[in-house]
């Protein structure tokens, strides 16, 4: 039937035990994501957790654009929130007004404080969707990222039944989120600082060493001849103090900050 609404102090050690954890697995958003969807959907009894980064500006039509995954689902209620999500427009959820406009602002919410029974009960979104799927109450925690144009969202529902999130909830999903906010936010701006005194064109250029692709491949793709780019790189080693690319790649690395898991985008 879902847990208490009431905050403990197990339930703060424990989001301050999942934001360690992620910071111990690393950069990676391949390894930290499911390892947070696992731990959200524990802690606050979900029956789907899903965390997503989509483009700003965010609209009706275009509010499932972006990088979505979703954990938690047996294979026959992934594929309806698949094909639900395919069609991109969530105009038919009565929560996306109030959604959309707080959206502006780093924010956590719950079903019940978005909509009124009334409207959500008897809405399409809920009778043709989500009670298709025995689901019912959902959770939303949103993080605008305006200086990189990206928005990032942690999604929960809870099964059909349970009782309904509330301050609890609303209460640790939003310390999650507003630490990994502090944390993402605290390497844009080192990477800020480390990356101020290089041109524009040098910071084009690391971007693309960070990648496979030879400084002939480079060149093609920055418009410039291979003997620029060549001058290019040697001009990087000269700003890192390195030799070579592998030495450069690691002095970049080192550049990161502990404990700050990547978005995957924009450098992030």
């Amino acid at each position: 039937m879902g847990k208490s609404t009431r905050v403990r102090l197990r339930d703060i050690r424990h989001v301050y035990r999942i934001v360690n954890e992620i910071a111990d697995l690393g950069h990676d958003p391949d390894e930290w994501r499911p390892h947070l969807a696992a731990e959200l959907l524990k802690l606050s009894d979900l029956q789907s957790c899903h965390l997503y980064v989509m483009p700003l500006p965010v609209t009706v039509d275009n509010a499932n654009i972006g990088k979505i995954a979703i954990w938690g689902l047996d294979e026959t209620a992934n594929r309806m929130w698949c094909e639900y999500g395919a069609r991109g427009d969530l105009s038919a959820d009565p929560c996306t007004p109030e959604i959309m406009r707080r959206m502006q602002q780093p924010f956590t919410s719950v079903r019940s404080l978005l909509v009124n029974d009334r409207d959500w009960y008897t809405s399409p979104y809920f009778n043709d969707f989500k009670k298709q799927m025995r689901s019912d109450d959902i959770l939303v925690s949103i993080v605008p990222m305006p200086q990189i144009g990206i928005l990032h969202g942690i999604g929960g529902d809870r099964r059909a039944g349970s009782k309904p999130m509330g301050r609890r909830e609303i209460i640790c999903t939003g310390l999650i989120h507003q630490e990994l906010a502090r944390r993402w936010h605290r390497s844009l701006a080192q990477s800020v600082l480390i990356e101020r005194k290089l041109s524009r064109r040098l910071r084009e250029l690391l971007g693309y060493l960070r990648g496979s692709d030879s400084e002939k491949d480079i060149a093609a793709r920055m418009g410039l001849s291979p003997h620029t780019v060549h001058n290019h790189v040697r001009r990087l080693y000269r700003e890192f103090k390195v030799s070579s690319r592998a030495e450069l790649l690691i002095a970049d690395n080192k550049q990161r900050l502990p404990g700050v898991p990547r978005l995957g985008v924009a450098g992030l």
